[in-house]
C-alpha cells in the first residue's frame, strides 16, 4: 500500500466532505480505501518504528471509512452502505459515530425500530465498560429520531452522463460468448487486452462490451484509438490530446503547469471506477504496456481495455483471443424427389389405396401398349423375307 498517497486522498475526501461536496469525498475516500490490501505494515510490524505507525494508520483508515459512510448517506445510498455500517458497528461497538451512521441509515430505509435498538445497544456498552451516557450529537440523532425528524436525503436518480465512446453505425450481431467473456474478464483483471488479426472486429467487440460496463452509465468510459499514432511518438501526449478534445477537464487541472501528461491523465481518470479503452495498440504495444501500467498503478479503481494483434506482457493482464466470426446459415433442405406415376395411373389423380379417395364413377382403362401396336401396324411376321444373292 502507499501510505503517502492514502492519506493525501483521505485529505482530500475529508476536506470535500467539510465543503459539503459530498460526490467528491465519496469518491476520494472510496478511492484511497481501495489502497489497502490486509493490515498496515504487516510485513515489518516487528520493526521498532512499525507498530506506532500500523497503529496511526488504522486509526486514519478507520477514519476514511466513517468519513465515506456519511458522504454516501449525503447522496441517499443508504441501501449500498447499510451492510458495511452493520460489519463496521460489530468490529467498533464503542464508537458513537458510527452508531450514529448506523440509526440515520436504517431510519432512511423505513426500519426505526431497529435504529432505535442501536443507540439502547450504545447506551448500554456505553455506561457498562466505560461508565459515561452517550455523547450529545448522539443524544441529538436519538432525539430526532423519535420526533419523526431524521430524514435521509433520497437516492438520486443519476442522469445519462454523455458518451466519449464513437457512435456506432451498425447494430451488433453475435459475439454473445466473446461479450460474455470480456465482461467476466473485466470483473476480475484490471487490464484485458483482446488479441486477434487485423479484421477480426476487435474495436467492435470492445466497444460493445465498454458500452456494456457499468461504468458506461456514470459517464466514466474513455476512448483513445492510436492507429494513427507514429511508433516513435509520445503516446501519452497523443492519448491526451485524443482525450483532451472531448473532455475540457484535462487541460483544466489544479495540479499547475509543471504536470506530466501522465498526471493530468491520472487527474482525469480518479475520482472513481473508470475505463480506459485503447484501441490498435499493436505498432505501439511497449509504449502501450509503459503507459498501461503506469495508470493501473497509480490508480487503483481504473481498468483498461485494450486491442492488439499482440498481447501487452505486462503483470495481470488477461488476454481474450478473438478469431474471426462467420455466419453460419441453417442447412438448406434438399427437395423430395417426384414419384413418376405408374402406367396406367394418373400422378395428380386420387390414390388408389386409400379407399376413401376413390371415385364413384369407375375409371376406363386404357388398351395394353402390344394391343395398340398390333392395331396400329400389321403383324411384321407376314411380310417376305429379302433373299440372299449368292
Amino acid at each position: 500500500m502507499d501510505a503517502h498517497r492514502f492519506e493525501e486522498l483521505a485529505a482530500r475526501g475529508r476536506r470535500a466532505l467539510a465543503a459539503g461536496r459530498a460526490d467528491e469525498a465519496a469518491a476520494r475516500l472510496g478511492e484511497a480505501l481501495a489502497l489497502w490490501r490486509g493490515p498496515a505494515l504487516a510485513d515489518v510490524l516487528d520493526a521498532p518504528f512499525a507498530r506506532t505507525v500500523a497503529v496511526r494508520l488504522d486509526d486514519v483508515r478507520a477514519a476514511a471509512a466513517e468519513d465515506r459512510f456519511e458522504a454516501e448517506l449525503r447522496l441517499g445510498r443508504y441501501a449500498e452502505v447499510l451492510s458495511d455500517l452493520e460489519s463496521a458497528g460489530a468490529e467498533r461497538p464503542l464508537s458513537e459515530r458510527i452508531a450514529g451512521l448506523r440509526m440515520k441509515a436504517l431510519s432512511a430505509a423505513g426500519r426505526q425500530s431497529d435504529a432505535l435498538a442501536v443507540y439502547e445497544e450504545i447506551r448500554g456498552r456505553l455506561g457498562e465498560e466505560l461508565g459515561v451516557d452517550p455523547s450529545a450529537e448522539l443524544q441529538d440523532v436519538h432525539m430526532a429520531l423519535l420526533r419523526g425528524e431524521l430524514t435521509c436525503p433520497a437516492g438520486r436518480s443519476e442522469s445519462a452522463a454523455p458518451s466519449r465512446l464513437p457512435a456506432r453505425l451498425t447494430s451488433f450481431v453475435g459475439r454473445d460468448r466473446e461479450l460474455d467473456r470480456v465482461a467476466a474478464l473485466l470483473s476480475s483483471s484490471r487490464l484485458v487486452t483482446v488479441v486477434g488479426f487485423g479484421g477480426a472486429g476487435k474495436t467492435r467487440l470492445s466497444l460493445e462490451a465498454a458500452a456494456r460496463h457499468r461504468a458506461h452509465e456514470r459517464g466514466r468510459v474513455w476512448f483513445a484509438p492510436l492507429a494513427r499514432v507514429s511508433p516513435g511518438g509520445r503516446l501519452a501526449d497523443a492519448v491526451l490530446g485524443t482525450l483532451g478534445s472531448k473532455d475540457g477537464r484535462v487541460y483544466g487541472g489544479v495540479r499547475g503547469g509543471g504536470a506530466t501528461p501522465v498526471d493530468r491523465l491520472a487527474e482525469l481518470f480518479e475520482g472513481g471506477e473508470a475505463l480506459l479503452v485503447l484501441d490498435n495498440c499493436e505498432h505501439v504495444v511497449e509504449a502501450a504496456a509503459g503507459l498501461a501500467g503506469e495508470l493501473l498503478e497509480r490508480l487503483p479503481l481504473l481498468r483498461i481495455l485494450a486491442t492488439s494483434r499482440e498481447a501487452l506482457a505486462i503483470t495481470g493482464e488477461a488476454l481474450c483471443p478473438l478469431g474471426r466470426w462467420t455466419f453460419r446459415t441453417p442447412p438448406r433442405r434438399r427437395p423430395r424427389p417426384a414419384t413418376r406415376p405408374r402406367c396406367g395411373s394418373s400422378s395428380t389423380g386420387p390414390s388408389e389405396s386409400d379407399p376413401t379417395s376413390r371415385s364413384t364413377t369407375p375409371r376406363r382403362t386404357p388398351p395394353s401398349r402390344s394391343a395398340a401396336a398390333s392395331t396400329a401396324c400389321p403383324s411384321l411376321s407376314n411380310w417376305p423375307r429379302p433373299s440372299c444373292a449368292r
